[in-house]
C-alpha cells in the first residue's frame, strides 16, 4: 500500500507518495473523478497508478485502449486520434465522457470509423454540430439514431414516393442530394432531432413520427438553421415509430440499443495488423505506463524526442532515455 502526504479543499487536492517525493498528482474540483480521487485518499485505498488515472481520465482511457482493440481510436498527450486524424469536439467529449460513466468505447470507435468512411471532411465538422445540438444517441454498431416526419401512410411528406415503414432502407445517389448546408430545404433524405420536429408540419394524426438508424458515412449536410437540428443524408433504415408526444420527451443514453443492433458491431474492412509497438513497455514519473505505441505517435507527432519533451516541459534526457530503454526492448522507434 503506497502512503501519501495530501492536502485537499473544496477547489483542489495535491498528493503525493512518500516514497516518490520527485512525484506530484494534482486534481481540480470541475474533474469528474475528484470526488474518487479524495475517497481513495481518505480511506487510504489509492495508490500512485489510480491517482494518475483519476486525475488524467484520458491517460486512462489511453492504457485500456492500448490493450484492446479499438478500431484506431488512440491517445497521444491527451489528445483522441482516429487513423492519425485528431478527433475534436462532440466525438471527442462524448468518449471521455462515456468511459467516465462505465461505457464500452466500442460503440464510439465504430461510429469514428464510419465517419472517417463520410467522403466530405466538411460534412464531418457539420454532424459533429448535429450531435453536440441534439445530444442524439449512438448504437452499438457506430450508427446513430434521429427522428423522421412522415405522412400517416408512412411516405415521406414532400414528395410521397420514399416508403418510411419499419424496416424499409430509403437511399438515392448521393450526388443527388444537397451538400449545401445553407440551403436550408432542399433534395436528399431528411432526419432530425427532437427540436426540429414541431417546426417541420403538423403534429395532427395527419403525420407520423419515425425513427431512423443513420451511418455517418451517409450524412451529406447538416443545414445550418434551427441551431443545426436537421440533415440530409443518402440512405437510412427505418428502425421504428413514436407517438409525437413521446418523441418531444424523448431522452435517449448516450450510447441505445433500444432499436437493436441487427448486424454484429463490426465495421466491414481489411483487418489491420496488430502493431508489434503494443507489446513493449515501460514505467515513468511523467506518464506512468508508457506504452511504445504511445511513444512511436508521439514521436511522430512532434518530430523528434527533443521536441516531445520540449512540448510538456520535460528534461530531454529523460525523453531520449524512454526512448532508448524501449529500443532495447524491441520496439521500432
Amino acid at each position: 500500500m503506497t502512503t501519501f502526504s495530501y492536502t485537499i479543499n473544496e477547489n483542489s487536492a495535491v498528493a503525493i507518495p512518500v516514497d516518490e517525493p520527485g512525484t506530484i498528482i494534482g486534481i481540480v474540483g470541475d474533474n469528474p473523478n475528484f470526488g474518487k480521487f479524495k475517497e481513495a485518499l481518505r480511506t487510504k485505498t489509492a495508490t500512485t497508478q489510480m491517482l494518475l488515472d483519476f486525475a488524467s481520465p484520458a491517460r486512462m482511457i489511453q492504457r485500456q485502449i492500448e490493450s484492446e482493440d479499438y478500431n484506431g481510436i488512440q491517445i497521444i498527450d491527451g489528445v483522441l486520434f482516429h487513423d492519425g486524424n485528431e478527433v475534436i469536439g462532440s466525438l471527442a467529449d462524448r468518449i471521455l465522457r462515456l468511459h467516465l460513466e462505465g461505457f464500452e468505447l466500442k460503440p464510439l470507435a465504430l461510429f469514428a470509423e464510419r465517419l472517417w468512411r463520410n467522403p466530405d471532411v466538411r460534412v464531418r465538422a457539420e454532424l459533429d454540430l448535429f450531435l453536440e445540438a441534439c445530444d442524439l444517441p449512438i448504437t452499438p454498431d457506430g450508427f446513430f439514431l434521429a427522428f423522421k416526419k412522415v405522412r400517416s401512410n408512412y411516405t415521406d411528406i414532400h414528395s410521397g414516393t420514399f416508403d418510411n415503414s419499419i424496416g424499409r432502407t430509403p437511399s438515392m445517389p448521393r450526388d443527388q442530394v444537397d451538400d449545401n448546408r445553407h440551403r436550408t430545404c432542399s433534395s436528399g433524405l431528411h432526419f432530425c432531432s427532437k427540436e426540429y420536429l414541431p417546426k417541420f408540419g403538423s403534429n395532427d394524426s395527419g403525420t407520423r413520427v419515425m425513427v431512423v438508424k443513420v451511418s455517418p458515412e451517409d450524412v451529406v449536410a447538416i443545414p445550418a438553421d434551427y441551431n443545426n437540428s436537421k440533415g440530409r443524408a443518402s440512405r437510412y433504415e427505418v428502425v421504428g415509430e413514436v407517438s409525437h408526444e413521446a418523441a418531444l420527451t424523448k431522452v435517449w443514453p448516450a450510447v441505445s440499443a433500444e432499436y437493436g443492433s441487427p448486424e454484429p458491431a463490426t465495421v466491414v474492412q481489411t483487418p489491420k495488423p496488430k502493431n508489434p509497438n503494443g507489446a513493449f513497455s515501460i514505467e515513468t514519473k511523467q506518464l506512468g505506463t508508457l506504452n511504445a505505441i504511445h511513444a512511436e505517435n508521439a514521436l511522430h507527432k512532434y518530430g523528434s524526442a527533443t521536441n516531445w519533451a520540449r512540448a510538456h516541459n520535460w528534461p530531454e534526457s529523460t525523453v531520449r532515455d524512454w526512448v532508448r530503454r524501449l529500443r532495447k526492448m524491441g520496439a521500432n522507434l
